[in-house]
């Protein structure tokens, strides 16, 4: 997974992704990247993925793992 920002000259993100994976993957992904596009870098920074991932119906045992990867990619990104 890969994450790229861009902030606008307001300090509003644009957010693209590329990923490759399992469906939940690709889903948290998904989810996460809309609701993080016109946050500011603060705002994203404290982007609590796990929680958006439960507000939307959660993941199984299997798919747990997908909400870590996109934290791990939304850190580095945000790392620059």
């Amino acid at each position: 997974m890969r994450l790229e920002l861009e902030a606008d000259p307001s300090g509003r993100l644009r957010v693209g992704y590329r990923v490759r994976g399992c469906g939940a993957l690709v889903a948290v992904a998904s989810l996460c990247v809309e609701r993080l596009q016109g946050l500011t870098a603060a705002e994203a920074a404290a982007f609590d993925v796990p929680a958006v991932v439960a507000a939307a119906g959660g993941l199984d045992r299997r798919g747990a793992h997908a909400a870590r990867v996109f934290e791990r990619a939304l850190k580095a990104a945000l790392a620059g």
